[in-house]
């Protein structure tokens, strides 16, 4: 859990950066993480 609030907060600086590809690509990892996709179902 926290690894993926790190991650997250890494792409909200990242996009504050205007790294918009950095950014995407961590909070697709979010999205793609199994703990995500378990408590969605």
């Amino acid at each position: 859990e926290f690894h993926l609030s790190q991650t997250y907060h890494e792409g909200l600086l990242r996009l504050q950066a205007k790294e918009y590809s950095k950014a995407q690509e961590l909070f697709e990892s979010v999205l793609r993480d199994p703990l995500i996709i378990s408590s969605a179902q």
